[in-house]
């Protein structure tokens, strides 16, 4: 299918057996033919039996399209629809030139203005009777043919009268905090020569495939970081807030480290989406660190000093509260607090050491009462600790005089 004028030659040929004065009086009496699938505007033509005819297919696009078809009879029986393939392939138009251009302000197609163009011109665009602040143009251009090309957008701005109206801009970067600029002869507002510092940024949020470096006590998240503009006049009236730029970064965050150290218990306010809460507990190689967590679902993710994820076992306790467990392997272990989810006011973590030489976090008011190990065999308590025991599984008592505690501790040399 190369021009308007081609023309599509269907030949039908219907072999009919001899079957009598019946056979006889059914042919076929009409053709339907649709483009590209669309039955809804299917055309239908009389025929009997052969037709020559030329279908227009200017209004398709150049490109692969479908012809699709199918014979009804006589009796009103359709027979099975046929699709063919068929190429219209890009028109070539010698001196065709642009003619048009339309332009439009803020999205008001119906407010759209045509001028005749030919090659380049300079147009003055009426913007009197727009409020003050930034706004978009959409433009577009039209060739001798019709042909339209894709609309572009810019920004521009329409600033107070007098010029020096504009007193100060404000920007900020996803939904983070606004930094303001005040404007002056030494530092005016050029929106194609504004150079901004990025730093300060939240991302919308903290991914699964975050990078933490232990080192720096940083976090690093990939983002595609919204930058947003407004300008503010000297009554104090504030454009419509416009973002204006998006960038991929790998965004850094703080997570405001507390220390945390065995049996203290603190709370930290509801995590919003792209911020991190992060905690650090010194410890001994072969120290089990036992975290509780409560207050809602948040992810909480445990490091080595060195960076290395630890090796977790997690349990939920029946108040909903989750114990998450590990052996540590160095002197230190980084937790990490993000994307609490569900109705949460607050996150409350406890922490709680098992060293293999003691016997852990002894509750005010009890001491030790007895010590046994595998055998039944009595040892006589050393104060709050089982190091000067032999290798061993021990079965420690405690007692504050009215209730008694069994602990079963490890002892390793």
């Amino acid at each position: 299918m190369r021009t308007k004028n081609m023309k599509w030659f269907v030949l039908m040929l219907l072999a009919m057996c001899n079957m009598g004065a019946w056979a006889q009086s059914v042919r076929p009496s009409v053709l339907e033919y649709w483009f590209d699938q669309n039955y809804q505007s299917h055309q239908r033509i009389a025929t009997n039996g052969t037709l020559d005819m030329a279908l227009d297919v200017s209004h398709l696009c150049p490109g692969i399209h479908t012809l699709g078809m199918r014979i009804g009879d006589t009796k009103g029986r359709w027979g099975v629809p046929l699709l063919r393939y068929f190429l219209k392939v890009r028109p070539k138009f010698p001196g065709n030139k642009v003619v048009t251009f339309q332009y439009w302000i803020d999205n008001d197609i119906s407010r759209t203005v045509t001028s005749p163009l030919s090659g380049e011109a300079t147009f003055d665009i009426d913007v009197s009777q727009l409020c003050r602040g930034i706004h978009t143009l959409s433009y577009l251009v039209t060739d001798g043919r019709g042909m339209t090309s894709a609309p572009r957008m810019t920004y521009f701005l329409i600033p107070t009268l007098p010029p020096t109206g504009i007193t100060a801009y404000e920007y900020w970067f996803n939904h983070g905090e606004r930094t303001r600029v005040e404007v002056s002869p030494q530092n005016p507002l050029a929106l194609e020569d504004v150079v901004i510092e990025v730093r300060d940024v939240t991302p919308h949020e903290i991914p699964a495939d975050y990078r933490f470096d232990a080192e720096a006590e940083r976090v690093y998240c990939n983002d595609k970081v919204t930058f947003n503009l407004l300008v503010v006049d000297d009554l104090g009236h504030r454009s419509m807030p416009t973002p204006t730029d998006t960038f991929d970064m790998a965004v850094p965050v703080n997570p405001n480290f507390q220390t945390i150290q065995n049996g203290d218990e603190t709370v930290v306010p509801a995590l919003p989406s792209g911020v991190m809460q992060g905690f650090r507990a010194e410890c001994t190689p072969e120290d089990t660190l036992y975290w509780t967590v409560g207050g809602g679902r948040q992810e909480f993710d445990l490091y080595e000093s060195d960076g290395t994820r630890a090796e977790v076992v997690v349990k939920e306790l029946p108040t909903g509260e989750r114990v998450f467990a590990v052996v540590a392997k160095t002197s230190r272990i980084y937790a990490l607090c993000y994307n609490a989810t569900g109705v949460v006011y607050e996150t409350q973590v406890a922490l709680s050491v098992v060293r293999p030489d003691g016997i852990g976090e002894i509750p005010n008011g009890f001491r030790i009462t007895g010590i046994t190990d595998a055998t039944g065999r009595q040892y006589s308590s050393r104060g709050q600790s089982v190091s000067g025991l032999p290798s061993g599984v021990y079965i420690v008592h405690l007692s504050d005089g009215t209730r008694t505690i069994v602990r079963k501790v490890a002892v390793k040399r």
